[in-house]
């Protein structure tokens, strides 16, 4: 839940983005840390992802080039102050 300064409440909160004009390569970073009490928490639940990803749908200026491939995965092993990081990636 989301602490709303003016009514002083915790609310739910959505988040949206806007997507005008879409890059040529297009790069995913996900925040995967929980904080509990000031302190993060890594989270270790499996995140399924699309080969192809098509953003037709969601982009304000249709027509554009819209569709991606995955190229490559980055996954890091290990706590949240420090570990390992290892790529994959499709040839």
């Amino acid at each position: 839940a989301w602490y709303c300064p003016t009514c002083k409440d915790h609310k739910q909160a959505t988040k949206k983005i806007d997507l005008w004009n879409l890059p040529q390569i297009l790069i995913v970073q996900l925040k995967r840390f929980q904080y509990v009490h000031h302190i993060a928490h890594r989270i270790n639940s499996s995140v399924a992802y699309p080969l192809e990803l098509d953003l037709q749908s969601v982009t304000l200026k249709p027509g554009e080039n819209c569709r991606y491939r995955l190229i490559g995965v980055i996954h890091h092993s290990g706590g949240v102050g420090g570990g390992h990081y290892t790529a994959h990636a499709f040839n």
